[in-house]
């Protein structure tokens, strides 16, 4: 049998294609009540509270017994059973749940399948969720699920606009923009279909008439978003055009981006300060380079003097073991054994000068000799290891100059310097870091230096890692940079700016290079730059982490926090946010600043509601910014779960609606969801 639920609209249930009847209406409240939670065991006392509110009569807990016993005998209902102290109605066919997993998917999909998906979706709705019920429960949640219905609406509109059907939306955005005339995004999509449909005085008159209503109604000016809009319509901005598919796809993959690069700006602000800051300390650390250089010039030329002296003497050697080979035929297999035994470092014979020992006009006065003959070669390869350690001391270390780098007074200065800077040799082995540089990679020196900076660069990067490189011997200026991110050692990738240049010597034959490392991203991820808060990696990982067994978060945003913003200025809207970032840290509990105006509370062990009603007062009390005296309010959404029933996506998620309920209900409030079993409600 083919049973369907459906809650959007009156709550009905169908058989095998044909409606069931399914009671009085507080009946149709408890199926209600269990639908919103399909699959999952509802606690009875959770619903006693959804369907007959704070008050529930004495009798409360027989009635819904019955009302449960009467659902079970409807065709289709055998699914309805108990289980851990509450009933589960176990089944997947609810139009809600059906709803939000086509919206999922069409969040995810490209445009074509999205708007498919979404114009189900949006056919699933027959009217307001649980028409004709009304309890508290029924209308909380009500109120959440027009808002996720105004949601899909409004991505189904900006979906067809990209696909070029402005035409076809027209006269529903029409009405639409009638009935809700303040809706900013409505009438962004509204004047964008007449813009398209080549009304440009209409659109523009739309705008108009948007601006008339926010500025005489709520006293503020339109958002950035709908101006912005104004502005290209009146000078015929291209970009209004419809484009391909393809081309949008790779512009929405960009717009993901402008949140972190607007995290990012303060950031490269200070990573710029610090850089012009370091600059002159940058060019003294280039010049100390460049003698350094010169020097190591001059031991190499030594070196070179050495090592061809050594190859002639090892080419006499050779033409001396050739002769010896020819006179000695008959010592051939004694003379391999010792070859065997004594293992040479440049490949050559050691018994290159054993022709006086060796030589003899028959076999037998060789093979008589040959003990005097051993004495004598191994004399001969004790000098030639001499020379060879005296070579390969001299090509490995540079003493004179090492001695100058490690207890040169700069050196100080090198270490605590808040960029990181690495000196590099001509192939990229890591020569000497800075300490920023260690902490940056999460790497000690000894590790860098037997690697080298190139095993660090994440794989994504690599391609500009070589470009870059070859960038700066191709060029003549020094100084290029890339956007590099690498890889920690702790596993994370920091994103950074990073800059090469090449050193010379006096001759101008390069000897090393210098690289200077500016982090940009890291601390977005991890910490808030202008409150010093935790942020948003910082948050999941406490609470991923956490052994509490019972685990709260309050998700704080300030109300009206833009309008704010712009009339008093963005560097004293920063000053108010790191004062709310300081009462809220008064709290004692863990605070995280997740974007803009919004904080995230998380609280262990403890009752969350509290938290909340005392992050309420604290932010309720006057605070001097300037010359200003503001009073600051937020809305607050609550949610308390034990840790082992839930996940952390899960109560992101019932925060997030939590949340916007709060909003929706005023402000200056906060809203807990403690009624309320899972993120679906």
């Amino acid at each position: 049998m083919v049973v369907e639920f459906r809650v959007l609209g009156a709550v009905e249930m169908d058989a095998d294609g044909r409606q069931v009847e399914v009671g009085p209406p507080r009946r149709r409240c408890v199926l209600a009540a269990l639908l919103v939670d399909a699959g999952r065991s509802v606690p009875v006392e959770h619903l006693v509270d959804r369907v007959w509110g704070e008050r529930p009569p004495p009798s409360a807990r027989a009635t819904l017994a019955s009302h449960i016993t009467r659902l079970r005998q409807l065709p289709g209902c055998g699914c309805l059973s108990r289980r851990s102290g509450g009933y589960v109605l176990d089944t997947e066919d609810v139009d809600l749940h059906r709803f939000r997993r086509l919206v999922a998917r069409a969040r995810t999909a490209d445009d074509e399948p999205a708007a498919a998906l979404l114009g189900e979706a949006v056919g699933l709705w027959r009217g307001e969720a649980f028409a004709g019920l009304d309890t508290e429960w029924i209308n909380v949640v009500r109120v959440g699920l027009a808002a996720e219905r105004q949601a899909a609406e409004r991505d189904l509109t900006d979906v067809g606009l990209r696909l070029g059907r402005h035409t076809e939306l027209l006269a529903g955005l029409r009405a639409q923009v009638d009935d809700d005339p303040s809706d900013e995004r409505l009438a962004g999509q509204l004047m964008l279909a007449l813009y398209r449909s080549g009304r440009q005085a209409e659109a523009l008159t739309a705008f108009q008439r948007l601006r008339t209503l926010l500025v005489d109604q709520l006293g503020v000016e339109p958002g950035a978003a709908v101006r912005d809009l104004h502005t290209s319509i009146l000078t015929n901005d291209r970009a209004l055009v419809p484009q391909a598919e393809e081309t949008i796809r790779l512009q929405r993959k960009l717009i993901e981006k402008t949140d972190e690069l607007a995290d990012a700006r303060g950031q490269l602000a200070e990573s710029m300060r610090a850089e012009q800051r370091s600059s002159q300390l940058v060019l003294v650390l280039q010049t100390v380079l460049t003698r350094l250089s010169t020097m190591v010039t001059q031991l190499t030329e030594e070196r070179g003097a050495l090592l061809a002296k050594a190859t002639t003497q090892l080419a006499q050697a050779r033409r001396e073991r050739r002769r010896a080979e020819a006179l000695a035929d008959a010592a051939q297999r004694r003379i391999l054994v010792l070859e065997q035994r004594l293992q040479p470092l440049d490949g050559t014979s050691p018994f290159g000068e054993l022709v006086p020992v060796l030589s003899g006009p028959t076999p037998d006065e060789v093979l008589t000799d040959a003990g005097t003959g051993l004495d004598r070669v191994q004399q001969l390869l004790d000098e030639q290891d001499e020379r060879l350690t005296e070579i390969e001391t001299h090509q490995l270390r540079d003493d004179k100059v090492w001695d100058i780098w490690q207890n040169g007074a700069f050196r100080e200065l090198f270490f605590d310097l808040k960029i990181g800077v690495g000196i590099m040799g001509l192939d990229g082995a890591i020569m000497d870091a800075n300490r920023t540089l260690q902490d940056l990679l999460g790497r000690d020196l000894r590790e860098m230096r037997a690697a080298g900076l190139d095993r660090y660069v994440a794989t994504e990067h690599l391609p500009q890692w070589r470009e870059l490189q070859l960038d700066v011997w191709r060029e003549s200026r020094n100084n290029l940079g890339r956007y590099i991110r690498f890889v920690r050692a702790d596993g994370e990738t920091v994103r950074t700016k990073f800059m090469l240049s090449k050193v010379s010597d006096d001759n101008g034959a390069p000897r090393y290079q210098l690289a200077v490392v500016y982090p940009m991203l890291r601390l977005t991820a991890t910490e808030d730059p202008l409150t010093g808060l935790p942020g948003r990696a910082t948050l999941m990982r406490r609470l991923k982490q956490t052994t509490a067994c019972r685990v709260g978060l309050c998700y704080l945003n300030l109300d009206d926090f833009k309008l704010v913003n712009d009339r008093i200025g963005h560097h004293l809207g920063d000053q108010v946010l790191a004062e709310v970032g300081r009462r809220l840290t008064e709290l004692d509990t863990f605070v995280a600043r997740v974007g803009g105006g919004e904080f995230m509370l998380l609280v262990e062990d403890a009752k969350a509601e509290d938290i909340a009603e005392r992050a309420v007062r604290a932010l309720r009390r006057p605070m001097v910014i300037g010359d200003h005296e503001l009073t600051v309010t937020a809305s607050v959404g609550v949610v308390e779960r034990p840790l082992a029933t839930t996940t952390v996506n899960e109560l992101l998620r019932v925060a997030d609606i939590a949340l916007r309920l709060a909003k929706t209900s005023g402000k200056d409030r906060w809203v807990t969801t403690a009624t309320v079993t899972d993120a679906n409600d």
